[in-house]
Order: structure tokens, then sequence, then C-alpha cells
């Protein structure tokens, strides 16, 4: 019998300021979690892969491990970096696991002992040190690298500002063991660049010459994303609509540009999301499970999310649904203010969320205002994020800008339809009902081109209309919503090809 040749193993060493569920602010947590597991694949008889992440050992890491009766054991790896006025030690904990990718935690008590994952400006207390806090964690990546058992990683995948001097410290570092390795860089939101003044490049040992346009200097400062951009082997996003949208000035925070004279073939790659959490056929969470074929338990789900609220919710009035951060980007000032009008329709809404302080106030008030038509629950709650997805009608995501998005993608898998601004990844995964797209059965949601009140209104009375006069069109949407595959084994294959096209594996 033929069997295909075994090729050299693919080593991959990912490098992430967060890694949920130990530390999370965002979807770069999920990412940098799944992904990896989505990818190791160490006895596989064609392209073994060995996975290994490296992140901080934050204070609230430890707490995780604790509460999940979790273990981490010293693997002896020392690191050192001269840094500033001091040279900081850290050593290399591996987490103890059965199986699975290999994670590791880089211990600096000195840089990551504290409250919250970064140094906040809004905290009372400041420290002022995030560049050396991740330029540390840039130096352990590549002292880690040649202590690990396989070898020196083929591909070494850095995300977001906090690693972007990765790229650019590997190419400084020069060191015969690393000539073959190759660099990926991915953005997952172009609006947090690490911009710092210049001063901070002797602090890092960094030379004053990168303050150079086509290199760090943003205005004056140093810009930590432009260094993963500029030396970085290939540049990544985290959907095919949002690698295209920051080279335009719309959405290229300045450096749409730089962009396309650096990164010019940017490689949009969507997001996956966590099949097995996000399950309604499993999940444990919610007051009924239920699937395609087994529809019932969607409506209890709905009914205890009314009663959860005190919503009065009859079988005619629609409940919308949103789980979101309040910030500008999400568009929720914009629900707000359409909320007295939508709720003269007959239809109800719930909303799970926090940040903007004045949009919490303002969100709570409408809940005073309208109780038996507005739910609201100002912070996080993980348990009633997944009965909302199971129990509302709709789920509403208004975003300005959205580099990908994972609640369109939750919704649909629960029968949930979203309403969505046509935008980044909400544009990428959700189908826009039509005459045609609902004809051939490919529709999933309802979209809106002008992310105003204007454009919301009009999804949000598409939707209601669906609603209200053509059940059998809703459910369809629903059940080809709850067909489509957001696993991350999709994504991890247009990441797998990358790196065997940079490598000459292909």
């Amino acid at each position: 019998m033929h069997r295909t040749r075994r090729q050299p193993p693919l080593r991959i060493l990912s490098v992430s300021a967060e890694v949920a569920p130990y530390s999370k602010t965002g979807g770069l947590g999920d990412v940098a979690s799944a992904l990896p597991k989505a990818l190791h694949q160490p006895d596989d008889e064609t392209y073994p892969i060995q996975v290994t992440t490296l992140t901080p050992l934050y204070r609230c890491v430890r707490e995780v491990l604790h509460k999940r009766k979790e273990e981490v054991r010293d693997t002896g790896v020392r690191i050192s970096a001269d840094l500033g006025d001091r040279v900081y030690q850290g050593k290399i904990y591996q987490l103890v696991q059965p199986y699975g990718p290999r994670l590791l935690f880089v211990h600096c008590p000195a840089l990551y002992d504290r409250d919250g994952i970064y140094d906040d400006p809004e905290a009372k207390r400041q420290h002022g040190d995030n560049p050396i806090r991740f330029m540390f964690l840039c130096h352990a990546a590549m002292q880690l690298g040649q202590h690990l058992p396989e070898g020196v990683p083929d591909i070494l995948h850095t995300h977001d500002w906090q690693t972007a001097l990765l790229p650019l410290l590997k190419k400084f570092y020069n060191h015969p063991a690393w000539s073959h390795t190759k660099t990926v860089y991915t953005i997952h939101n172009l609006a947090y660049q690490g911009v710092f003044s210049p001063d901070w490049l002797p602090i890092l040992r960094l030379p004053m010459w990168l303050m150079q346009m086509d290199m760090l200097e943003y205005f004056g400062a140093m810009n930590c994303m432009k260094a993963g951009i500029r030396f970085a082997d290939a540049v990544t996003t985290v959907s095919p609509s949002y690698a295209k949208e920051i080279q335009a000035t719309k959405f290229g925070e300045g450096l749409d540009t730089f962009i396309s004279a650096w990164a010019p073939e940017t490689r949009g790659i969507l997001n996956g999301i966590d099949t097995s959490e996000w399950n309604p056929e499993e999940d444990r969470q919610i007051e009924r499970t239920y699937s395609v074929k087994k529809f019932d338990g969607k409506f209890i789900n709905r009914k205890a999310l009314a009663h959860r609220f005190g919503l009065q919710a009859g079988p005619g009035d629609p409940i919308f649904g949103i789980v979101s951060r309040f910030a500008h980007q999400k568009g929720l000032d914009i629900v707000a203010d359409l909320i007295p009008e939508l709720i003269t329709t007959g239809s109800r809404i719930v909303i799970l969320g926090s940040g903007d302080p004045a949009l919490e106030a303002r969100f709570e008030e409408l809940g005073k205002r309208f109780p038996k038509h507005v739910g609201v629950k100002v912070g996080f709650d993980a348990k009633l994020a997944h009965q909302i997805e199971a129990g509302a009608d709709a789920f509403v995501m208004p975003s300005r800008y959205e580099p990908c998005g994972l609640n369109q993608m939750y919704s649909m898998r629960y029968g949930t339809i979203p309403i969505v601004h046509r935008v980044g990844g909400l544009r990428d995964t959700v189908t826009d009902t039509m005459e045609t797209t609902a004809r051939h059965g490919l529709a999933t949601g309802f979209r809106f081109d002008v992310c105003d009140g204007d454009g919301l209104r009009w999804g949000l009375s598409r939707a209601v209309k669906t609603y209200r006069q053509d059940p059998r069109l809703w459910h369809q949407l629903r059940v080809t919503g709850m067909q489509q595959d957001f696993s991350w084994n999709r994504s991890a294959g247009e990441y797998l090809a990358l790196y065997l096209q940079l490598l000459g594996r292909e």
C-alpha cells in the first residue's frame, strides 16, 4: 500500500501576552489558546506538529491555576535581560497536563506579579513599564527557543503590539541556530499599536536609527506594531475583509500606507470558535439543550431568559440580545439611542456587558425606564452570556469596526439570528438575507451598510418584519446558521498552509 512520506516535524513557538483561560481581556486570549490546540499533532504520520506557547505568569494566572486545581513545574530554564537600569531575571514554568500543546509561563515577579494584565492608564497605581514587561517576554522567547527539547522552532508566531518587537529582535540576534526560523505576526486589533515615547528605545537596548518612518517612527513616537509589520516574514489579520480594510484610510488607524508598503500581501485568516464550549447540544449553562433536529429547547431557553429579566415577551415579540464590551468601537451608543423606538415595535432587548461608565449608566437607566421591555446586567457573567445566545431570537452587533468578532458565530451556532454592520469579520461570516440568498438557502442573518441610527434601524426593521411575517424563512435562517463550520480546524489549516509556504515545504 502506498504511504505518504513522513515530513520533517514542524516546530512552532507562539508568543502572546494573553492565553485563555489563564489571562484574557479579549479575543487575543481565545486565539492564543485555541489555535495551538488545533495545530498540535505530534503523532501525525504526514506532518507531525509540535506547538509551544509562551506567556507571562501574571498574578491572575496563579489565581486561575489555583481555581482550576492545576499545577506548573519548573523547567529549569532561566531567562535574563538587561533592560533599563537593571537586569531582569525570570524562570520558565510548564503547565502540567497529560496531552495537548506545551504551555509555558515566564515567571518574573518584578514585572508580572501585580493586579491586572496591563498597566492601565486609568488605574490609580501606574507602573509605566509596559515596554519593559513585553520586551522581556520577547527576550524570554528568544532564549527559550534554544532550550526546547525538539530544538529551535521553525515558526515563531507573534501576536499584537505586545510581541511585535519579536521579529525585530530575532533579526538582531542573528544567531545561526535561528537562521531557518520564519516569523509570522498577527494583528488582532490595529487600534492598539503600543505607541510610546522614543526615550524607550535606549532603555530597551534598541538603536535610535530605528526612529525612521519606514521603521518604528510614528509622529515622533515609537510604534511597536510597526516592528511586527516591517520585520515579520508574513503578516496576518483575523478576517479576510479586515486585511483589506486596514490598508485603507478609514480603518487604517494611521498605518494604512505603511502596511500597503511593507505588508501588502497581509493575509486574513478568520478566527474560529471553541465548538466544544459553544455547543447548544451539550451546553450545561443553558436551561435546555437543543439541536437543529430537536429544536424545542430553543423556545424553553427563550422563556427562561425572559423570566430572568422579568420581560413580557409573547411569541410575536422578538427578543434581541447583546453581549459586548461597552466601547465606542462596538456602536452600542447607537443601540441606546434606538431603544425607546425599538420597544414601540413590540421588541424586547437583553444587554450584558461593561466598559464605558457613561454607557453603563445609560443602559441601566433604560432598564429602569422600560422594565418589561429592556433587561440589563452590567458586568461579566459567562453563564448569562450562554443563556442570552441560547434564549434570544436575534443578536445585535453594530460595531463601527470589527477585526473578526466571535459573538456572531456563537449566535449562529445557537440558532440566534445575527444583525450586523457589514464590516470586517462580520461581513465575512454573516450572509445577508436577500431574495437570492434566501431562495438558495444561503442566508444566515441581516447586514446593514452604514453604522448609524438609520443603518441599524433598517437592519432591525428587516429582522422584525421577517420574524413576524415569514416564520418559515426565520427558521431557515436559524438552521443554515447552525450548519456553518466555524471550528478552529478550518482556520488552523490555513495557518498551516502559510507556515509550510514560508518554509518551502508546500
